[in-house]
């Protein structure tokens, strides 16, 4: 009798959730952004853009090392936050503008207007 041996083709298919890595990847960067719903964000310095985007369900963002970034998003109920991989507290409402501070996300408090 034959034993039915299951094929690669049986076996289930990798997360398609694994996300794509933005921003800062080669250089160091302290603070992460991961979607876990679809957000659209802009990241500026003053007037000057320095990244625009949408982040797809598991995409994360890491934010350049850099003063007075603020970064304006289309849902931020939809990001999670860390900071050197310690998770900052989400965002209550709708918050269009975030402060990308460490000590500032990490104390729940950057909103930014």
């Amino acid at each position: 009798a034959r034993v039915a041996v299951p094929t690669a083709a049986a076996a289930p298919a990798a997360s398609a959730c694994a996300g794509r890595v933005f921003g800062s990847v080669d250089v160091p960067s302290h603070i992460t952004v991961r979607a876990v719903k679809d957000c659209w964000i802009q990241v500026k310095a003053g007037d000057s853009g320095v990244a625009q985007r949408t982040l797809r369900d598991g995409d994360t963002y890491r934010g350049p090392d850099r003063d007075g970034l603020v970064m304006r998003v289309g849902n931020s109920v939809g990001l999670e936050v860390s900071v050197d991989g310690k998770t900052a507290p989400s965002f209550n409402g709708t918050v269009r503008n975030i402060a990308l501070d460490p000590a500032r996300l990490l104390a729940g408090k950057a909103r930014a207007e």
